[in-house]
């Protein structure tokens, strides 16, 4: 069966050079074994764009045509075409002929080659104008320098996407979209490749000075804070330097010195006007974390619940830092990681690692939000990553899915159920206890005490005295032949500034890692260690 590429085109006021490019994408395509699609997305024209669309919709079966209401712009209207992409990978080019579908041959080999971005880099050449010269030389220092990305010079949209990849973008459900910027942020393998810009046969180009700017600045904002901790700096550098002024004016006022009128107002205008930069800056980084946690690209499994505020990047590394504090002392054993596309994304060398010894399941795409578009993409991420088919799926907070989503998602079980009671986060008394089929699909529940459904999982670890935990555990693998306990990286590293209940960080850190430790050696005396997918319960 023949791989199929889809080319995603969006197209604004580019009724003659449609059919131009169309025939050079056809002139390409027809020479390769592959099959392939062209969706044209029509953003808002206002010629007979759309018109010659539709015509070549009807004269060729693998042309189709998405048109938006109005113009929404050219990031908007590239991600409605990747929302409908089906391809084995996607090409997005520009429809304005600059970029030459000539080199799409290099972007399929590179893609055969293992590839899963293929992005193309402009060269700029002395007959560009300068004034786009230098502002796209500019366009990528601001960005670099400003965002906490890295484009090289010349970086375009036009590239191609493994499926992969498409589906993990479907996952995001960001509004005020940097495209090239965004995919870059996601990881997976990737390359870039040279090309000499075509040159514009027919109409203008859509990107103006303004629109540059105006497109800097959504990288920017996407990508960073940093410039709202420049104008808290920039603040306090003015309030500073007011009082030195003040210092100067007090000195030269004792010694003798004429002082103007004026020199204390602006001395005054100077400290407050710092002042004022300094507390919006304040303000500006306390708005920041609100918007970066709206992205939604926050990850590890601190429970939410607990209204705890950790930024970002410390949620990143607590849950690295427990991964690798436990790493050892599973070197021993087989088990089971459940993880987020989004942490994978983060440590995918963590990962890597963890998945020569365990099985790598899904824990979903992101832990406090969730799409059923998420099951599908997180599995194909974490397969990138971890190099090993993933079959698992547990969702955060063991929240409950449907299983006709889970099932069409590729999984081959599901572990989402605690089957006990727990005011206010589960209420699972009538669910099975044990292995069991749920509308086609397997479900393994965490496990529980037979006789009171007692749960053994980390909290019962935490707060039940080592002899009696031990005890269910035992009691449990007597009556149902196996266990299925469960933990939380960031357990296994020290929490107490966080101001979490004690019954959360008892037992925190080294001291969590030792009774861990003793736990294995224990229940190593009653049987083996697997990883879930191999319960003989699944086959």
């Amino acid at each position: 069966m023949k791989k199929k590429v889809a080319f995603i085109i969006p197209a604004c006021n580019e009724q003659k050079n449609i059919p131009l490019l169309l025939n050079e994408i056809h002139e390409v395509m027809e020479v390769t074994p592959y099959e392939y699609s062209i969706t044209f997305v029509d953003d808002g024209s206002t010629d007979n764009s759309l018109e010659v669309i539709k015509a070549l919709a009807i004269q060729y079966a693998n042309i189709f045509f998405i048109s938006l209401s109005r113009n929404f712009g050219h990031q908007n209207a590239l991600k409605a075409g990747l929302d409908n992409a089906d391809g084995d990978c996607t090409i997005m080019m520009d429809a304005d002929l600059q970029h030459p579908p000539k080199i799409i041959t290099q972007l399929l080999q590179q893609w055969e080659a293992g590839y899963d971005v293929v992005y193309t880099i402009r060269k700029d050449h002395i007959e560009l104008p300068l004034v786009k010269r230098r502002t796209s030389n500019l366009f990528y220092q601001i960005i670099n320098n400003l965002s906490d990305i890295e484009l090289e010079q010349g970086t375009a949209d036009f590239r191609l996407m493994d499926k992969k990849v498409v589906a993990a973008f479907k996952g995001m459900r960001e509004t005020e979209l940097f495209i090239r910027g965004l995919i870059k942020w996601m990881g997976f393998s990737q390359i870039g490749i040279e090309y000499d810009p075509g040159i514009r046969k027919e109409g203008v180009s859509k990107y103006t000075l303004k629109t540059m700017i105006r497109f800097a600045l959504q990288g920017i904002t996407s990508f960073s804070t940093k410039p709202l901790y420049g104008t808290a700096y920039l603040g306090f550098v003015f309030s500073i330097a007011s009082l030195f002024y003040f210092a100067y004016i007090i000195y030269s006022y004792y010694a003798g010195h004429t002082i103007s009128g004026w020199a204390s107002i602006i001395a005054t205008i100077t400290f407050f006007g710092g002042l004022q930069l300094m507390i919006l800056g304040i303000i500006g980084l306390y708005l920041g974390k609100l918007f970066m946690q709206s992205k939604h690209r926050e990850e590890f499994d601190m429970p939410l619940e607990y209204q705890v505020d950790i930024p970002v990047a410390q949620q990143m590394q607590i849950g690295k830092l427990g991964l690798d504090a436990i790493e050892p002392v599973l070197s021993k054993v087989n088990t089971t990681l459940f993880t987020t596309a989004n942490f994978a994304n983060q440590y995918p060398d963590a990962i890597k690692s963890f998945a020569n010894r365990h099985e790598i399941a899904s824990h979903t795409f992101y832990h406090s939000k969730f799409e059923v578009a998420d099951l599908a993409a997180s599995r194909l991420r974490l397969e990138a990553i971890s190099g090993q088919p993933v079959t698992g799926l547990r969702m955060p907070r063991m929240r409950k899915v449907e299983m006709a989503d889970v099932m069409a998602a590729g999984y081959g079980y599901d572990s989402s159920i605690n089957p006990t009671y727990l005011p206010g986060r589960y209420n699972n008394f009538h669910l099975p206890r044990t292995v069991y089929t749920d509308q086609g699909m397997k479900r393994i529940p965490a496990s529980v005490s037979p006789a009171i459904r007692i749960p053994l999982f980390w909290l019962s670890f935490k707060n039940m005295p080592y002899s009696l935990f031990l005890a269910l555990c035992k009691q449990t693998l007597a009556k149902d032949g196996y266990i299925c306990l469960y933990f939380h990286p960031w357990e296994f590293t020290p929490i107490e500034e966080f101001g979490l209940p004690m019954y959360t960080r008892r037992w925190a850190g080294p001291i969590m890692v030792s009774r861990l430790l003793q736990l294995i050696k224990d229940l190593q005396k009653e049987g083996d260690f697997i990883p879930i997918n191999q319960l003989p319960n699944l086959s």
